[in-house]
């Protein structure tokens, strides 16, 4: 299948830049497997000796190659070949390869959706020291996504995530503290502290701070935040996010703390922008 034209030149800095991040070092492995590829990425998918090579080197069991086809399939929107590379690279113990399962998973692509088995692979990420894994485990544990709800135990796994790097996990934590229906759990005071010291120029970032205000008592601050919140949800034509954040308006004016009941993250798709910070003791 040819690469469409507005992906040919891009193509090969934009594989390497997924597969690899730009603080992470090319193994003399993937060096050889992309030897063939010429130096213009215009041709790269026309190559006769690119594809081979590569998947030579992931057949004789070279992880990252294996990783960095994946990510290759995936640019094509070929989700067949790109799940069963990215499976191999998961089954052999690559953290980044486990979560692309588990998004696999969880957004039905190109597979039935599977939330026990998406959970399965973000677990297993965040055992391996993955961030990204870290956050989303957190995620699942903390709304109840196809496990019992937890929210202590999303809590460390946030936290853990903010120690490993990962900049969203410190909304999601100040977002539980703030919205678990466990009183145990929850802590206005640290929520808010978290909330005013992230993003608060986005719509996430507002969200979580206006829960932070309401669960520390101040509704009159959460309800200006939350109408900013929405404000900026009508102007990106987000009609679900308005429809939650209006219940919550709603909440806050009747002097209610937001309790979060396990529907915010139903069919969430997560925030795949921010960089993963590399896994200790990995190249990708």
């Amino acid at each position: 299948m040819p690469v469409p034209t507005r992906l040919r030149a891009p193509l090969r800095a934009v594989i390497l830049a997924a597969a690899l991040g730009t603080t992470m070092v090319i193994t003399p492995v993937i060096s050889l497997a992309l030897a063939a590829a010429p130096a213009s990425g215009d041709a790269l998918a026309e190559d006769p000796d690119w594809l081979p090579q590569a998947e030579l080197a992931a057949e004789s069991g070279n992880t990252r190659a294996a990783f960095l086809l994946g990510v290759y399939y995936e640019l094509l929107e070929k989700h067949g070949p790109a799940y069963r590379w990215y499976l191999q690279a998961a089954e052999d113990g690559l953290p980044r390869a486990q979560v692309r399962i588990g998004e696999y998973y969880q957004h039905g692509e190109g597979r039935p959706r599977d939330l026990a088995e998406a959970l399965t692979w973000y677990r297993r990420a965040a055992d391996a020291g993955s961030a990204r894994g870290m956050d989303y485990l957190g995620i699942f544990l903390a709304e109840g996504y196809g496990v019992e709800r937890d929210c202590a135990a999303a809590v460390q796994w946030f936290e853990k995530a903010v120690a490993g790097g990962y900049a969203p996990a410190s909304n999601n934590l100040a977002y539980t503290l703030a919205t678990c229906p466990d009183p145990a759990v929850r802590d206005g005071p640290r929520a808010l502290a978290l909330a005013r010291a992230g993003k608060q120029d986005d719509i996430a970032g507002l969200d979580t701070l206006a829960a932070a205000l309401a669960e520390s008592g101040d509704f009159a601050r959460a309800l200006q935040i939350q109408q900013q919140a929405i404000d900026k949800a009508r102007a990106a034509g987000d009609t679900e996010e308005i429809a939650r954040f209006r219940a919550k308006l709603e909440s806050y004016r009747a002097q209610k703390p937001w309790r979060e009941d396990g529907s915010e993250y139903k069919d969430y798709i997560f925030d795949e922008s921010e960089p993963e910070p590399p896994v200790p003791g990995t190249r990708i």
